[in-house]
């Protein structure tokens, strides 16, 4: 049975950025996660953005595993991945992407910055499932470790 309007935040563990802005909003028992990828090359990065997920700025993917995965995310020492079970491409939703201004400059060059998601409606393939979860404060940047 599915219902096309429910809302789930499943994906409620803890958050893992590294890069540019790149984000891995973990599920509850770390076994799957929503991976982010803002690509800032292109995108006029201000104070408030809004972003379509499969615009030229954002992508969207979940990734499924059979055990926990987050140890093994952003570390400059790559550890054995476990087999991804599957992945699958969000083929809709919204993006909300608040930062500071200082925070828009350290982004720019390079340096850490802090910001804040909110995505709404995010839809996957081949399901009619609608996800939502907001990310308060996410450290990001490149950062050794």
């Amino acid at each position: 049975m599915s219902n096309k309007n429910q809302s789930s935040s499943t994906f409620v563990g803890p958050v893992v950025s590294c890069g540019n802005i790149v984000i891995y909003q973990m599920s509850e028992d770390r076994k799957s996660y929503v991976k982010l990828f803002i690509d800032i090359s292109r995108l006029d990065l201000k104070e408030s953005n809004r972003l379509t997920v499969n615009s030229q700025y954002l992508k969207v993917r979940m990734e499924r595993y059979a055990e926990d995965i987050s140890s093994i995310l952003c570390n400059d020492i790559r550890q054995a991945k476990p087999s991804r079970l599957d992945e699958i491409e969000a083929v809709s939703g919204s993006l909300l992407l608040e930062m500071t201004k200082d925070d828009v400059s350290n982004c720019n060059r390079g340096l850490e910055y802090r910001c804040r998601v909110q995505i709404t409606d995010l839809k996957f393939q081949d399901s009619d499932k609608s996800y939502k979860f907001s990310v308060p404060d996410v450290i990001g940047g490149v950062r050794p470790g």
